[in-house]
């Protein structure tokens, strides 16, 4: 059994925590309050210029509404620019966020949502490199992308507020303003600094302190790895495994799976206990960044009950967390195919199998796709086995 096969890796997006900051620790405070004024300022001139500009009553409240539909669109142009840059450099887009629009790329179209923000970022961009890929200049190209997507709205909004009159038109000063705040974005997102988020600029300082020929992190391997579909190379997981308790978690995942799909339930199941016993060695304030590893292992552990326990009853037992079924649209109809399987009701079966199937085949990540064929065929042999449902319902799952 290969290791690719338990690359499903949709669900969580995984952070490890940041390497040392390589500039003292009163530096980057004294950027972020710098970055800080920066958009203090921008914001400020964005407001005065528009309420100079509208002869209307309430100046103030148009002034502030024209902000906040600027800097939207200044956050949209920047993750943009981290996104074609990553598309340039052959990386595999997975998702974006501007503000709470959260968007899931798929094989065909995407999907979006309206989210609830859990970080404090105005955006992010999560992509896959290459398998092998060394990253070096390319990373950074890929960090810098979103200034110069900024750097290059406010020079497009400069040429067009000089065309239309920065004083003799609402449009000119309007434009104008948002020039500003766009080089004000670019010049404070290229500052480096830690909090609330860390900037795009630290890390372009870590780029040029790190090995530019070394490769990726162990977590950035395993997702390249689910995208292209490839075995994870011997002793990837144990490496995952090292990076602390998101690290820790997500080889706990890993691990399921593969025990999964060799039809080990006995070991599947016990890598639910282990889940249990790392997440309540997990520090309150990081519960929040390992939600969607923790949730997913619940889904996969309650399958697994079921299929050693032969419980026909075990979908009521299934956890209900929609940021979950989001990103990993087929585990639930994989979920009711297994109950449908126990209760002996084959054609049931089948039709949630082939949903689960279409589903998973649309995942970015090709690995998502092997696993579920392979998951799919242990429930229907064990459909044809004719197990014969019991009652006991898994309170533990």
């Amino acid at each position: 059994m290969n290791e690719q096969d338990a690359g499903a890796l949709t669900a969580p997006v995984v952070t490890t925590a940041a390497p040392r900051p390589p500039a003292p620790a009163w530096l980057l405070r004294l950027c972020g309050w710098l970055a800080c004024l920066c958009y203090v300022g921008a914001s400020l001139v964005v407001i005065v210029s528009l309420d100079l500009a509208l002869s209307a009553r309430q100046t103030f409240f148009l002034g502030v509404m024209g902000l906040l539909v600027m800097l939207w669109i200044s956050v949209v142009v920047h993750e943009v620019g981290h996104a074609c840059m990553a598309r340039w450099t052959g990386m595999t887009l997975l998702r974006m966020a501007w503000g709470r629009i959260d968007i899931l790329f798929l094989r065909r179209g995407f999907k979006l949502r309206w989210a609830p923000r859990t970080s404090g970022r105005l955006g992010y961009v999560y992509a896959a490199p290459p398998v092998g890929m060394r990253l070096g200049a390319r990373l950074l190209w890929v960090l810098a992308g979103g200034a110069l997507a900024n750097g290059m709205a406010a020079l497009l909004a400069f040429v067009l507020a000089l065309a239309a009159g920065v004083d003799e038109s609402a449009l000119g000063a309007s434009l104008m303003a948002f020039a500003v705040l766009n080089v004000c974005l670019a010049v404070a997102n290229l500052l480096p600094y830690e909090r609330p988020a860390i900037s795009d600029g630290l890390q372009i300082l870590q780029v040029l302190r790190a090995d530019k020929h070394a490769l990726p992190d162990p977590i950035t391997r395993t997702i390249a790895c689910s995208v292209a579909g490839e075995d994870f190379p011997p002793g990837l997981v144990d490496e995952v495994a090292t990076l602390g308790p998101q690290g820790q978690l997500l080889a706990c995942l890993l691990r399921m799976k593969l025990a999964q799909l060799d039809g080990d339930w006995n070991a599947a199941i016990a890598q639910g206990e282990q889940q249990a016993r790392i997440e309540s060695a997990v520090p309150p304030a990081m519960r929040k960044n390992v939600h969607g590893l923790t949730s997913l292992l619940r889904y996969e552990l309650a399958f697994a009950w079921a299929m050693r326990e032969r419980d026909a009853h075990f979908e009521i037992t299934l956890p209900r967390d929609r940021d979950t079924e989001w990103t990993s649209p087929q585990l639930r109809p994989r979920c009711q195919a297994l109950a449908a399987a126990l209760a002996g009701d084959a054609t049931r079966m089948e039709s949630l199998l082939d949903r689960a199937r279409l589903l998973a085949e649309n995942s970015r990540e090709r690995s998502v796709a092997i696993c579920e064929a392979r998951l799919a065929q242990h429930i229907r042999a064990m459909c044809a086995e004719g197990a014969a449902p019991q009652s006991t319902r898994l309170a533990s799952a």
